[in-house]
């Protein structure tokens, strides 16, 4: 994962968990999808398919989340200090800190939403096509 020498916070896991098990969701499905052949329209698995492509669309949600939470915690913790206009190192390497949680959830977001949108594709176009009634 993404790691910039800090804790992961609680929302970092559960981005990280609930990407987990959406990616192997995907996987399972890719699997099945590719191995049933051409047996004809499976609307079953076109539905889980959307489900699970919704619920992978709340990955970079999460870590939007995550940013913003660890934007508003680093802003006012140094906003309660009065003071000096300049920050001291150690004011410096504790806003660095502060404000890492928000880099790091952001990017796990997209870390597993990428994988599981191209196994959604890939899902996508093993499926096979129902005919349009209008033909």
């Amino acid at each position: 994962m993404f790691s910039l020498h800090h804790d992961f916070t609680y929302l970092d896991w559960a981005i990280v968990g609930f990407g987990s098990v959406l990616l192997a969701a995907h996987f399972f499905l890719f699997l099945t999808v590719f191995f049933t052949g051409d047996l004809g329209p499976h609307p079953r698995l076109k539905r889980t398919q959307e489900y699970l492509l919704l619920l992978s669309e709340l990955l970079p949600l999460m870590g939007l989340l995550g940013t913003v939470q660890a934007l508003l915690f680093t802003f006012k913790a140094f906003g309660a200090e009065e003071g000096d206009a300049v920050m001291t190192m150690a004011q410096m390497k504790t806003f660095v800190q502060d404000f890492a949680p928000a880099l790091t959830t952001t990017a796990n977001g997209l870390f597993f939403l990428i994988p599981n949108l191209l196994i959604n594709a890939l899902i996508w176009f093993s499926l096979p096509r129902v005919p349009s009634s209008k033909e």
